[in-house]
């Protein structure tokens, strides 16, 4: 299965302040606290790490089908970071979620596979304006995007009448859709 988180960063900027008293440790473990303030870029990291999370428990959620988000209990750490991309892993419920992510100056999108996953995925970035335009596109090439009684998203292929996991996200002017494999 597959998770994937996109941060609008202008977005992030304007409308959360992660500097307030309490937000940190409501969200982030003490080690993750530790590498965001170490970091000469704190900012980002700590949107990178709650897009490593979110597309973790998007995972979860799925596998469940229980609403329930604890962030401290999804334990992130990066394995490889650059200024445009990282890798790494989050540990949460006896499993381990290998996480990948792209950065830019706009966005931070991660994607997240289930241990079991072995198909790369594919992830579509746009802008929130164009994902109605997107899915209208999919629907004229066979393909819907539906959510079943949980809310969770799923592609079908018209034609053929199978299904795959996907995962949604949206936030500010960007959106994004990673389609896995067949259900």
């Amino acid at each position: 299965m597959i998770g994937n988180d996109i941060v609008d960063l202008q977005t992030a900027l304007l409308e959360n302040n992660w500097r307030r008293k309490g937000y940190l440790q409501k969200i982030f473990t003490d080690d993750e606290q530790e590498y965001i303030f170490a970091s000469n870029r704190p900012d980002q990291i700590v949107w990178l790490l709650w897009s490593m999370k979110e597309a973790a428990y998007k995972i979860i959620n799925r596998a469940t089908n229980v609403r329930s988000y604890a962030p401290v209990k999804l334990v992130c750490s990066i394995r490889s970071i650059t200024d445009c991309a990282a890798t790494g892993q989050v540990a949460a419920y006896g499993s381990c979620y290998q996480t990948a992510s792209q950065m830019n100056h706009e966005i931070i999108h991660s994607l997240a596979q289930s241990p079991l996953s072995n198909i790369a995925p594919t992830v579509v970035l746009l802008s929130n304006t164009a994902e109605e335009q997107h899915y209208n596109k999919y629907l004229t090439q066979g393909y819907a995007v539906m959510k079943n009684k949980y809310g969770l998203p799923y592609v079908i292929d018209i034609n053929s009448g199978h299904y795959k996991y996907a995962s949604l996200s949206h936030h500010g002017s960007y959106a994004a859709l990673a389609i896995g494999s067949n259900m």
